[in-house]
């Protein structure tokens, strides 16, 4: 599996190629990611890499969220994904990615 990003949808355009045939286009915003937790095979028996994905104000956090990001020293995330992955030694606690990852695919979906 891959490493991925979360998206909101905007709303819908169209672009127009060459022979001037009109393509319908999804716009979708997407938010760059912080690495929150780095899953080891030993803790959970895979391996993985846990993302927080938005902003989110700490008054609608419970008590046990607001420890988990007061402990990761970072600021409250709307959304936590996990993405199993086969290495994760590229990934560090904190840091954040965005659309640069996929630099190298050529098709995303």
């Amino acid at each position: 599996m891959k490493l991925g990003l979360i998206g909101t949808k905007i709303g819908m355009t169209r672009e127009f190629v060459e022979s001037g045939k009109s393509i319908p286009v999804t716009v979708i915003k997407i938010e760059k990611g912080r690495v929150l937790n780095i899953i080891t095979k030993e803790k959970r028996g895979y391996t993985g890499v846990q993302v927080g994905f938005g902003k989110l104000k700490t008054s609608k956090l419970t008590n046990q969220m607001k420890g988990f990001f007061a402990k990761k020293n970072t600021e409250p995330k709307k959304i936590i994904q996990e993405f199993r992955l086969d290495k994760t030694d590229d990934f560090k606690e904190g840091n954040e990615y965005g659309l640069e990852i996929f630099k190298d695919d050529k098709y995303l979906d």
